[in-house]
């Protein structure tokens, strides 16, 4: 009997889970789940205990009705609204059997729909003299919790959505605060990775079964490949604490698993942007007015002015900029820069001239950009359509001490064109990035005054990094609540992905 009661309670738990999954079509589009729809899960539920001979102690039909009332049945009862005049069967095998395939249990449910309306939670009606007013614990659109039915204690009860949390302690302690991690916690059953040690796929794919959700992190959860979502049928998200989900899951994982099955994948690389965007703001004004070289000027040598740099020039103020790739930091920075006195270009093949100018741009091509702008900031995605986008024909292009910053990727830039321009001292360069990266211990980029190089940095920042870990947290309540997810990745623009 325990055994068969186990089978039975998996079983349940399994057909109210379904009911979160709109690739069975069950669920509303957006993931959400009817009051209806509820209310015939509890009923299969019990549908499927009673057929085994199990009578579970939690909320029970409102009627057992037949064709003539009043008589015991031994066969499962049929559950009817308000109206007590007519009974749907449910046809399950006389020999009490479960039916073992999904269609048929299912087919068993939709033959459980009440003939009445669900409000505030409760069941609504005037019950006929031989049924019961019952009120039922639906669930909140706000919870992140969900019901299962108990055969330890005879009722339903509310469970924690299980989380698996692989990343470290040093990534948790960059993203998270203590109040939001605790909180994660608290709503969410979570399994923490106590390794400290990033895992392996394999790793991934033995225990990713137990799962509803996965958060992963910088340097810590590896591509997840076929082999892990054999493993489940569970998963409902994947949380991704860190910016481009692009290493972790290929396009051909996207099409075979996470739109057929309807599992969101989130990045908080809108978090990741703001510190980035800001920071090439600033590039940009450092660049421009070269305050490295005139520090260090003034640092290593009892001077005071740098002989070699005008005091003037074409700043930022009553200048134009080019932006390059409307990306989620290339429109932040669109939108830090609009305060200024200046002009905003724009190079995107994605976007419309109307779209380009509700930002607040102007759209033009790619060597209009670079002929008209004094200033050009990179924020393209490194893609087959980007790989050295901008070379030398396009640097060429660009006015004597343009000023040329890269946020983005290494190789959207030729680096040997940029390298010969940047030698001959026409431009001044700003890279966070480089292709490869970090640039070879020789290379040139390294040695030239003209050109400042940061190690990747650019998305730090607590202000953005904290983000990160509350926007994830946000995320898995907006994903079992069914509602919409900000930062939810967009599988039809997946290859344009940074």
């Amino acid at each position: 009997m325990p055994q068969t009661q186990q089978y039975i309670g998996r079983l349940i738990n399994l057909v109210q889970y379904l009911l979160h999954r709109r690739s069975y079509g069950i669920g509303q589009q957006s993931r959400g789940v009817t009051h209806r729809n509820w209310r015939c899960v509890y009923d299969l539920a019990h549908i499927i205990s009673l057929s085994v001979g199990h009578y579970p102690r939690g909320p029970a039909p409102l009627a057992i009705a037949g064709k003539d009332k009043g008589q015991a049945r031994s066969r499962p009862p049929s559950f009817q609204g308000p109206r007590a005049d007519k009974t749907t069967e449910h046809n399950l095998p006389r020999d009490g059997r479960v039916p073992w395939d999904l269609p048929a249990l299912l087919k068993v449910g939709s033959q459980l729909y009440l003939r009445t309306c669900l409000a505030a939670y409760q069941w609504k009606g005037k019950p006929s003299s031989n049924e019961k007013l019952v009120q039922y614990k639906m669930l909140s659109p706000g919870s992140t919790e969900f019901p299962a039915y108990s055969f330890d204690s005879g009722e339903y009860i509310m469970t924690k959505r299980k989380i698996w949390y692989i990343p470290t302690a040093s990534h948790t302690t960059r993203v998270f605060t203590s109040e939001a991690y605790q909180q994660m916690l608290s709503e969410f059953a979570v399994t923490v990775n106590d390794t400290d040690e990033g895992l392996t796929t394999e790793q991934v794919a033995e225990r990713i079964a137990d799962y509803d959700g996965l958060i992963t992190g910088w340097g810590s959860a590896p591509p997840l490949t076929a082999e892990v979502f054999e493993a489940t049928d569970r998963l409902q998200i994947i949380a991704h604490s860190a910016g481009s989900v692009k290493w972790l899951l290929s396009p051909q994982i996207v099409e075979q698993y996470l739109i057929p099955r309807d599992i969101i994948t989130f990045s908080a690389a809108p978090a990741i942007a703001d510190n980035v965007a800001e920071a090439a703001v600033g590039m940009l004004i450092m660049t421009c007015r070269r305050w490295v070289d005139r520090i260090n000027y003034t640092a290593q040598t009892d001077g005071w002015r740098h002989p070699d740099i005008d005091v003037n020039g074409q700043f930022l103020l009553g200048s134009t900029v080019g932006v390059i790739g409307a990306s989620l930091v290339g429109r932040r920075v669109i939108e830090l820069l609009q305060p200024w006195n200046l002009t905003i270009l724009l190079y995107d093949p994605y976007v419309s001239d109307q779209e380009a100018e509700q930002l607040g741009a102007e759209k033009v091509g790619l060597n209009e950009l670079f002929r008209r702008s004094d200033h050009v900031t990179v924020h393209a995605p490194a893609t087959p359509e980007t790989e050295k986008m901008i070379g030398s024909e396009q640097l060429a292009l660009l006015r004597q001490r343009a000023t040329v910053v890269n946020t983005a990727r290494g190789s959207v830039i030729d680096e040997a064109a940029l390298i010969a321009e940047a030698q001959n001292g026409r431009i001044n360069v700003c890279l966070d990035v480089t292709d490869p990266e970090p640039p070879a211990a020789d290379s040139p980029l390294r040695k030239l005054d003209n050109v400042y190089l940061t190690p990747h940095v650019a998305g730090a920042g607590y202000y953005g990094y904290h983000n990160i870990g509350q926007m994830t947290l946000q995320a898995l309540r907006d994903c079992f609540a069914g509602r919409p997810v900000q930062g939810a990745v967009d599988y039809t623009h997946f290859s344009q992905l940074a």
